[in-house]
């Protein structure tokens, strides 16, 4: 059963992308803010530095803001796959997006969260369906890496032994910081609330 639960998760992923990557650049038009997400990556990617145009600082300096991993993440994958163009940078949103939904859910059944297949799929199927799955998935967006720093942070703390649980805590609280702020006290509040469920 755990084999159709961990396959029926997968199978739900795989085709959530498989229909949005062909039409992610004709799906709708470039919002506003990916365009500036977007600019520290391409402007390191053309040799520029690690500068931005597209925010309220001078275009020469060293780009400061609260979310530099996604940026890191995009210039990475523009340089080596080549795909900064806006399909390529809102594929990698839908796939960082994935990725983090596959790793969430294998933690939350290494948790032994889930008692059936249907509350597994209706869990996925309404965190798909939600409008937050939107703009995560299918913009370039910084949120995209949420998924994945919360699946690594509860699957760290499914471990057997302590100290690789206080390993994977810390770094996956160093990466939330760089993800941005937001996602640290998200990440934060999930690592009380699930060490309180582990307590009690």
């Amino acid at each position: 059963m755990i084999g159709m639960r961990r396959i029926s998760s997968l199978l739900i992923l795989v085709l959530y992308a498989a229909v949005l990557l062909p039409v992610l650049e004709d799906f709708r038009g470039v919002m506003g803010d990916e365009a500036a997400y977007a600019d520290p990556a391409l402007r390191w990617c053309e040799g520029q530095g690690f500068t931005s145009a597209a925010w309220w600082q001078s275009p020469d300096a060293f780009w400061a803001a609260n979310f530099p991993l996604y940026a890191v993440v995009s210039a990475a994958w523009g340089k080596f796959t080549g795909m900064s163009s806006l399909w390529g940078l809102r594929s990698l949103s839908l796939l960082l997006y994935v990725a983090g939904l596959a790793v969430w859910m294998a933690a939350c059944r290494r948790a032994e969260w889930f008692k059936s297949l249907a509350q597994e799929v209706g869990f996925l199927a309404m965190i798909l369906g939600s409008l937050y799955a939107t703009a995560p998935s299918q913009y370039i967006r910084p949120e995209a890496v949420a998924p994945l720093l919360l699946g690594l942070g509860l699957w760290g703390q499914t471990l057997s032994r302590e100290s690789m649980r206080d390993v994977m805590a810390f770094a996956t609280g160093v990466l939330a910081a760089w993800a941005g702020l937001q996602f640290a006290v998200t990440l934060g509040v999930f690592v009380i609330v699930w060490m309180a469920a582990a307590d009690a």
